[in-house]
């Protein structure tokens, strides 16, 4: 461990907490709470394409389970354009809601019920319910200009969840 000192920072605001994290085998722990990875590569080129990642392929049609898309600006060389801020428009068939779309920036207060939202640093995220039927969710991204992207996400028969009231 060591110790920092800021000679300089003068605050008259009231308390200011610090959190550190070491670099090297914990890069992970940087990766969550917003550090650079060292595996994140972006570029500066011009964006070409979207691609979306989905972290679950199966949900339960239970009216709560809940998939996260991940959607990224990318260039001819598949790697995250940096700085792009395309509009990003998805859509949705099959039974399935989408809760909400958005992209991480604090300082964007546009709705995230909306079905158009513009990227952050390349970044977009759409969270998908399942519906109570079973079947196949399609979600399409896209953004003029740019090759789109879909992603399809099974949904199965749950076994109900007892209700008490």
């Amino acid at each position: 461990y060591g110790e920092c000192k800021w000679t300089d920072v003068v605050a008259n605001f009231g308390c200011l907490d610090l959190c550190g994290f070491p670099r090297g085998p914990y890069e992970r722990f940087q990766k969550a709470w917003g550090g650079k990875s060292s595996k994140d590569q972006t570029s500066n080129a011009a964006p070409s394409a979207l691609t979306v990642a989905c972290d679950q392929t199966t949900l339960n049609a239970d009216g709560e389970d809940t998939a996260i898309i991940n959607i990224a600006v990318v260039d001819d060389q598949n790697l995250r354009v940096a700085k792009a801020n395309n509009l990003i428009t998805v859509q949705l068939t099959g039974p399935g809601t989408i809760l909400g779309i958005g992209n991480g920036d604090p300082k964007d207060h546009a709705s995230t019920k909306d079905s158009s939202h513009a990227a952050f640093d390349g970044h977009a995220q759409v969270l998908v319910r399942a519906t109570h039927d079973s079947g196949t969710i399609n979600l399409q991204v896209t953004s003029e200009g740019l090759r789109g992207d879909s992603v399809n996400i099974k949904t199965q028969a749950a076994n109900s969840t007892p209700f008490v009231p």
